[in-house]
């Protein structure tokens, strides 16, 4: 006979089970509660174990309807930007097709105003010369152009004739030519552009048939400490602006366009009747009968052969017309005795005269 380990009666009746890590025997009264109650506890670890697998259920869906709401948001994000990004895109070509069109008529404009302002010149410019006959502008114009076509022609036949030294040669001689015209002419712009604003002040209809203001080139820019390489840029910028964009193979489009602009721009602001160094009482009557007197033409001639320089040292200061052979030992006033000196040059040669 066993003992109950619950109630301690001896019965024949026995379950055996553990308790609290121990084997114990139970009789046939006392098992019944026990075995309720493992039941129980069963049942409800059984219905723990389903709530928190239901609620790890809720929770993973949970999880999957916010994981698939943010892609939802996402892709729609997306979606949205690339619409925003197609109309942006379409806004940029329609403001690019609308900057092109303006920027096109604006050049049109330009070139409908510089093919009228050109013309404008040329109109003046042949109406002074059915008048005064060709100035000392159109003669430097004919040697730069005489020049320019030198270097176009003659250079080329001789490096094709394999006269590679006499082409460089000639290619020197018109390079001096062209650089010298360009030289004067630059001096005579000088000279109106930094006096610019007496002409504007007393009104001066050449600066208003002229039709835009003057444009600073190399030369002022570098009065003002622009480097030249900056000032050639600006030049350049400016000269394009109103027509003025030749190309050439050798020249800088700078040193090219400055030159075409020069002989557009002076033959309007320089009077067809004017002679460098000429003073108002020479042209009297008692002066031209004079045998000292040198004729409109002859200085012309003077001046474009010497290019607007001293003889002898080159500068261009204080010019004077000088007679090679003085008159008083039987020297004539005709261009092969006429040479151009500065004052320093002149009196030096009159002291060794003497």
């Amino acid at each position: 006979m066993l003992k109950c380990d619950i109630c301690y009666i001896e019965t024949g009746v026995i379950s055996t089970g553990i308790q609290n890590g121990k084997l114990k025997h139970f009789c046939e009264r006392c098992i019944i509660p026990i075995k309720k109650a493992e039941q129980k506890l069963t049942e409800l670890e059984r219905k723990q174990q389903k709530e928190a697998v239901e609620r790890e259920r809720k929770r993973l869906e949970e999880a999957v309807e916010r994981k698939r709401k943010r892609l939802e948001e996402a892709v729609e994000l997306q979606k949205r930007r690339r619409e925003e990004a197609v109309e942006l895109q379409k806004e940029a070509v329609e403001l690019q097709k609308e900057a092109v069109e303006r920027e096109r008529k604006r050049l049109e404009e330009i070139q409908l105003a510089n093919e009228t302002r050109k013309q404008k010149h040329i109109e003046i410019h042949n109406r002074q010369k059915e008048i005064f006959g060709a100035t000392l502008i159109d003669k430097l114009r004919e040697d730069y152009e005489v020049a320019l076509n030198s270097i176009e022609i003659d250079v080329k036949e001789l490096i094709e004739n394999d006269e590679d030294m006499r082409a460089l040669s000639v290619l020197g001689n018109n390079l001096n030519t062209i650089i010298e015209i360009h030289g004067m002419l630059d001096n005579f712009y000088d000279i109106i552009y930094n006096y610019s604003e007496v002409l504007s002040h007393f009104h001066s209809k050449r600066i208003k048939e002229l039709g835009h203001s003057l444009i600073p080139l190399r030369t002022q820019r570098k009065t003002i400490g622009l480097e030249q390489e900056v000032a050639e840029l600006m030049t350049v910028s400016a000269l394009e602006d109103i027509g003025f964009n030749k190309k050439h193979w050798y020249f800088k489009p700078c040193f090219i366009n400055e030159i075409g602009y020069l002989f557009d721009v002076l033959p309007i602001l320089i009077e067809p009747n004017f002679i460098p160094l000429e003073i108002n009482d020479e042209t009297s009557e008692a002066n031209q009968k004079s045998e000292r007197y040198i004729s409109s033409k002859v200085k012309i001639s003077v001046w474009r052969r010497d290019r607007g320089k001293c003889f002898e040292c080159g500068s261009r200061e204080k010019l004077e017309y000088d007679h090679i052979i003085p008159v008083s030992k039987g020297g004539s006033s005709t261009e092969r005795n006429v040479q151009l000196l500065c004052e320093r040059c002149n009196r030096h040669k009159s002291a060794t005269i003497q």
